[in-house]
């Protein structure tokens, strides 16, 4: 067998785009692996990459500003369509695609228990749609010809799909992502069984083989390699190797050097690896011994298939031959260059018989150097050609044939008793549309169809329509889940609900970090049993006696179900008043650069200090007549804030000024509008802008119309809540035996059973009110126009 050495892997690079090599990697940052393969080099390549330095998981957050953002300065999301803006949509509530991005556990975290430093390692978990995302949950990667793509929204499309494994050698539930990424995932999993090889053979998943060597199942490994080979390391990944390692301090190998892979599990692994240093001839695609159902048809009508036929390092042209004579190649011969090319070579295929039958046959593709082999079925029908259904939804899927005879067809749909048609079956269809569409069907449902025309009639075909996709996530205010308090006392209580849809199992909402959860906001605790048809549950930062910044997560699973999980941000900080008066900022400007003022450090555009007779005191900042001019807090306030208040006035003549007034809760990174305040006055006159914000934050005044105006005397309460009280002015929750209602006003309640029937009601006063109720799950509304869902258990 030729082989090409390391001076002529250039031109391999070059023709076949396969294996992208980082020049980046340090010198001899993995010359403890060469000259290894199998176990010994994955084992070496642990010993490199395992120990890394751990992001946090909110940390995360950071890392994508620069590791997922596309040329365009989106989110590069891998699993939708949608143009998210860095640090924006952060999931967050979601209904549909598009909604939120969230960090996607590619290697789903259920699968090593939640366990670190594997929970928040940025080589695995990606900024994905949030709806997708809940789709894919915790099933394995694998290919499923009839999957289920989640519904767009808008221009906004959903990639990947669910659906029962088509490829060999499992039948489960799997999620296949698009074709453009298939090979990042793949390089991720064998990230994965280097970096913790030590570990991985503990962990439970369809795809893993629980040791720590081979890591992977057969079936599992024979598709990761598959995908790798298919589609080479894009720049992409390259770049995002790049930051990563900023980050973690460790690497991708099989980023810097993708034969990496072959060495360990494929077509090397009994040679030692040298860096780029040999390349064999192979074909990656077709798969050796690779079976294609061409399909039916009837007599005398031809079936037309192409094989995609891709390799590197060929050196010889391919000879292509079929053992059938049902079967016809069009080409007995592949070129060498069209298959190392990126786009590979079509070889097209026709299968036609005389006489009913099934028929197969072996498609051998060889040269000298390489040799692989095909398995070819097709089957000829005495009648009406019944095809495969295609586009199989949860409720519908496209029912096809061939036309043999023109006229009209009687389409037949059956469930799973094969005897039973669905309401409205059979029909007439016309022969010529060849494909109708059968819905009002339900999800994880057998089925089947056939056709008849009054004197020939066709195969019988069966169908399943796609299982239910579970829904579970989190619905919660979108200013997040960010709690408050002083020293030494809990935060106020916040509302969230769990929303499922085909949910069978009893859920957990498990809690970490300084923070607790409760179903009746007496008995709290690190995690909550709630129903699987969802319902309400509060959580609150603990008593912390120290003032800072704490983060944790909820997170929602059941025993094969993982769900949606969200950050938890307490402040903890005593009262403080927050007052900048200029009186400490050095007289001049206008300035751009950060200033100290009194009560923070503030970022000056085109603003200056200065005497005018505008002021309060001696010293004002005078916007300049610059068209952006802005002046915005370069540092956070702990406390939130309750309203936000500064004194304006109109400088000297000029005319007539507006402003943006906007807020940050991320560090300055992203700004949200607040308040349009107009300035008219040639008085220093006070505007405050109700603000409601909870934790760190910090403000900015952005001249957006006018020339030059003073501002001074900026004071901003801290935040505030009403105890007990969401921001509905009321709230109810379970206890043993009832519900206890919460209002700040008088008002009516009425309690209704899930049919709507009215069981109980009362009328409330402020405070607290308690009804008794049996055991159930119940509506409760207050003044017949909101309602929440209760289970009193």
């Amino acid at each position: 067998m030729k082989k090409f050495l390391h001076g002529f892997l250039p031109l391999i690079i070059a023709l076949t785009g396969l294996f992208q090599v980082s020049a980046k990697a340090p010198v001899d940052f993995y010359k403890s692996a060469e000259g290894k393969s199998q176990k010994a080099l994955l084992t070496a390549l642990n010993a490199i990459v395992g120990p890394h330095t751990a992001v946090s998981y909110k940390g995360l957050w950071t890392v994508y500003l620069t590791s997922d953002v596309r040329a365009d300065k989106y989110v590069w999301d891998m699993y939708s369509t949608a143009n998210f803006v860095p640090g924006q949509k952060q999931c967050g509530n979601y209904t549909q695609v598009g909604d939120c991005y969230n960090r996607e556990h590619s290697f789903p975290k259920s699968w090593f228990n939640d366990a670190t430093p594997m929970y928040s390692d940025a080589y695995h978990i990606y900024p994905t749609d949030g709806k997708v995302n809940g789709q894919r949950s915790n099933y394995p990667y694998g290919e499923c010809e009839n999957g289920t793509t989640l519904s767009p929204n808008g221009n906004i499309k959903a990639l990947g799909k669910l659906g029962a494994c088509t490829f060999p050698g499992y039948s489960g539930t799997v999620f296949e992502p698009v074709d453009e990424y298939k090979g990042d995932f793949a390089r991720t999993y064998f990230y994965m069984a280097s970096a913790y090889q030590d570990k991985i053979g503990g962990w439970n998943s369809p795809m893993l083989s629980h040791d720590s060597y081979p890591c992977y199942a057969s079936w599992a490994l024979n598709l990761l390699l598959k995908w790798h080979r298919e589609d080479p390391v894009s720049e992409k990944e390259i770049n995002r190797n790049e930051v990563v390692y900023g980050y973690q301090k460790n690497r991708n190998p099989y980023i810097d050097y993708p034969e990496l892979a072959e060495y360990v599990w494929g077509n090397k692994k009994n040679e030692g690896w040298v860096p780029g240093g040999v390349v064999d001839p192979v074909i990656y695609t077709p798969v050796a011994d690779q079976k294609v159902d061409m399909g039916i048809t009837s007599i005398s009508k031809p079936i037309a298939h192409n094989i995609l036929v891709k390799g590197t390092a060929l050196t010889q042209d391919l000879n292509v031959s079929i053992s059938d004579s049902h079967f016809v190649v069009a080409n007995s011969t592949l070129a060498k260059d069209a298959v190392n090319s990126t786009s590979g070579a079509n070889l097209a295929l026709t299968y036609t018989s005389a006489t009913a039958g099934s028929h197969s046959a072996v498609l051998t593709i060889s040269s000298a150097e390489v040799s692989v082999k095909v398995n070819l079925e097709a089957v000829t029908y005495d009648g009406i050609p019944a095809l495969k259904a295609t586009n199989v939804s949860t409720d519908r899927f496209d029912a096809n044939w061939l036309d043999v005879s023109g006229g009209n067809y009687t389409l037949n749909v059956f469930t799973a008793d094969g005897v039973t048609q669905i309401s409205g079956y059979p029909v007439q269809v016309a022969a010529s549309l060849q494909s109708s569409t059968i819905t009002g069907l339900q999800p994880g449902t057998d089925y089947s169809y056939s056709l008849t025309n009054g004197t020939i009639s066709s195969n019988v075909v069966k169908v399943r329509t796609a299982d239910p996709v579970p829904v579970l996530t989190l619905i919660y205010p979108e200013s997040g889940l960010n709690f408050n308090s002083l020293p030494g006392e809990v935060a106020e209580p916040i509302d969230i609900e769990v929303y499922t849809e085909y949910v069978t199992e009893q859920i957990t909402a498990t809690i970490t970090g300084e923070f607790e959860a409760s179903l009746d906001k007496q008995n709290w605790s690190s995690s909550v049993s709630i129903n699987a048809e969802g319902e309400h549950f509060y959580i609150r930062s603990k008593k912390i006696d120290k003032e800072g910044v704490y983060f944790g997560s909820v997170a929602l699973s059941t025993p094969t179900l993982t769900g949606e999980d969200a950050d938890l941000k307490a402040t903890v900080a005593a009262p403080r008043s927050f007052f900048e008066d200029f009186e400490t900022v050095k007289q001049g400007g206008y300035y751009n650069s950060i200033m100290d003022g009194r009560a923070c450090k503030w970022d000056f555009k085109e603003v200056g200090v200065w005497d005018d007779p505008r002021r309060n005191d001696a010293l004002a900042a005078r916007f300049g007549k610059a068209t952006d001019s802005s002046l915005a807090m370069a540092e956070d306030k702990l406390n939130g804030a309750g309203t936000f208040s500064f004194y304006a006035a109109l400088f000297g003549t000029d005319v007539d000024a507006k402003v943006n007034v906007m807020y940050s809760v991320d560090g300055g990174q992203n700004w949200t509008l607040l308040s349009e305040v107009a300035i008219t006055e040639t008085i220093l006159t006070q505007h405050s802008v109700p603000a409601n914000i909870n934790g760190q934050v910090r403000f900015k005044i952005v001249k957006t119309e006018g020339k030059r105006f003073n501002i001074d005397d900026i004071s901003i309460s801290d935040y505030s809540s009403v105890a007990s009280i969401n921001s509905d002015k009321w709230d109810v929750y379970p206890t043993a035996d009832g519900v206890v209602v919460e209002c700040a006003d008088n008002a009516n309640v009425a309690v209704y059973s899930l049919d709507a029937v009215k069981v109980a009601g009362a009328a409330v006063s402020a405070n607290k009110t308690f009804i008794a109720l049996p055991s159930g799950a119940y509506i409760v509304a207050i003044d017949d126009n909101r309602g929440k869902k209760i289970i009193v258990k």
